[in-house]
């Protein structure tokens, strides 16, 4: 269910990459040292490659805290299928199931997960594209499963997921706290969440009344998203999500590429949750490395 940002995405979830970064041309004029600027990207990919390895810790160790062998996992906005697939490397004998609206994503991720292969079309520039192929090593995968519907209106009972996922979804609904309620919904007593959104809002994608934060520096937080999402999440608000307690939050570089000369800088922002009626105060570090 993306209605914003699918172009972009969709070029990081195809290649299963944090993007790519060739040789620094030094044959042409530049305003910056090209060794100045290799060092930079290299930096940055070290930032990337560390969210990921925080991310996998994260589920790992929510799958740890909350007993998940054998659990439901929902991955909403799963797109090709990466986070899926360690949700079921993580938590041996889970059941995980990824949730998309969009098709072709998603015949990715069934390809990768009935065959273990991978093969999609790689945008070097324009209108040209490489063919890739290659084998993928995904532990867990015959326990993967992908659907096409709306992830706000799922097609099956409430309350039955021990984990839901939303990582880099909520700024690409229409109504984003919507969503935030339909998580709450899917989960059981004593289940997590775990989303990650840059607020890169977008009327064509959510309704600017729908913004959470971003509307004004003059309101309430002076614009600010975080502390409106942590409202949200903690009861603290009108239309706060109930029965949930924040276990921790976290802020971390995300990037997407679009072609070998172009790529997205995001800082993601990370949350995660349980649905209790008893509050469980032992994940206050799910987050922090």
């Amino acid at each position: 269910m993306k209605g914003r940002g699918d172009e972009q995405r969709e070029g990081a979830a195809k290649s299963g990459e944090h993007g790519h970064l060739g040789r620094s041309d030094t044959r042409g004029p530049s305003k910056v040292p090209s060794r100045l600027v290799t060092d930079r990207m290299f930096r940055y990919l070290q930032r990337v490659n560390l969210l990921v390895q925080q991310l996998k810790a994260a589920i790992a160790e929510l799958a740890k805290r909350k007993g998940l062998h054998g659990a439901r996992v929902l991955d909403l906005g799963c797109a090709a299928g990466r986070t899926a697939f360690d949700c079921a490397a993580a938590a041996p004998g889970s059941l995980v199931l990824g949730i998309d609206g969009n098709l072709a994503l998603l015949r990715l991720a069934r390809r990768a997960a009935t065959r273990g292969e991978v093969a999609y079309g790689r945008r070097r520039i324009g209108l040209v594209y490489d063919h890739r192929r290659f084998p993928a090593v995904l532990p867990g995968r015959e326990r993967v499963d992908f659907w096409a519907c709306d992830a706000a209106a799922l097609p099956f009972a409430p309350g039955r997921a021990d984990l839901v996922l939303a990582l880099n979804l909520l700024d690409c609904v229409p109504d984003p706290v919507g969503l935030l309620h339909a998580m709450a919904a899917a989960l059981r007593p004593g289940g997590a969440l775990l989303l990650a959104t840059p607020f890169d809002w977008a009327a064509r994608a959510t309704p600017a009344a729908h913004w959470i934060g971003g509307h004004s520096q003059r309101g309430d937080g002076r614009g600010a998203a975080e502390p409106l999402l942590l409202a949200l999440l903690s009861g603290t608000h009108d239309r706060s999500v109930p029965g949930l307690a924040v276990a921790g939050v976290g802020e971390h570089a995300w990037h997407t590429r679009l072609h070998d000369r172009s790529m997205v800088l995001y800082q993601t922002h990370l949350a995660a949750a349980y649905k209790s009626t008893s509050i469980e105060r032992d994940g206050q570090d799910v987050l922090k490395k």
